[in-house]
């Protein structure tokens, strides 16, 4: 009754392949975690797959084949976007002329002509939020934030059959998929 129960068990649970890792081929820019085999997160070039590991190049070491069971985490790189670098700037800019305001307000210049009128706290504020802030949203222009699609790693399930005076079980693995939830939902 048990192994009627796994195997109804196996055919009712959704099932995957290697083949959803279509874009995730050599040269592309990946950024993975694997705990267990990585010590936190590693971004680099694919070089090469297989059915059960990717191998990485990365940035003055040498390649790394990772394990595909060891997996918890596979981003691909889809390119710098200036947009969002613009975006990342803005709001980098605008929290270091957050910081800037709150310093105490500096004195009036005063010359042979006369002195400069006094800034209140919140001209003085404003004025450093938005200058920062542009000049962040200018540079991050320049520069790009790099853009990165997650992809969810769903499990495929096996039947492991008894062999030997082992018992019957459950045989869990993970094979590389695009996240199907929006952007928005991440």
């Amino acid at each position: 009754m048990r192994g009627v129960r796994v195997a109804m068990l196996c055919v009712m649970l959704p099932t995957t392949g290697m083949g959803q890792m279509l874009e995730v081929q050599p040269g592309a820019r990946v950024r993975v975690l694997a705990p267990g085999a990585l010590a936190g997160r590693l971004t680099g070039i694919v070089i090469a797959r297989t059915a059960d590991s990717l191998t990485i190049s990365r940035a003055n070491a040498s390649p790394l084949a990772i394990p595909m069971s060891r997996l918890t985490s596979v981003e691909l790189s889809r390119g710098k976007s200036h947009a969002a670098g613009a975006l990342k700037g803005l709001v980098i800019g605008a929290g270091v002329g957050l910081v800037l305001g709150l310093t105490p307000i500096p004195e009036p210049t005063c010359t042979s002509r006369g002195c400069d009128p006094e800034l209140t706290r919140g001209e003085f504020l404003g004025s450093m939020i938005l200058g920062s802030g542009g000049v962040g949203a200018g540079i991050g222009a320049i520069v790009g934030s790099e853009r990165w699609d997650r992809y969810q790693l769903p499990a495929r399930v096996g039947l492991i059959l008894p062999s030997r005076g082992h018992g019957a079980g459950l045989s869990l693995r993970y094979a590389l998929g695009r996240d199907p939830r929006p952007r928005s939902a991440r």
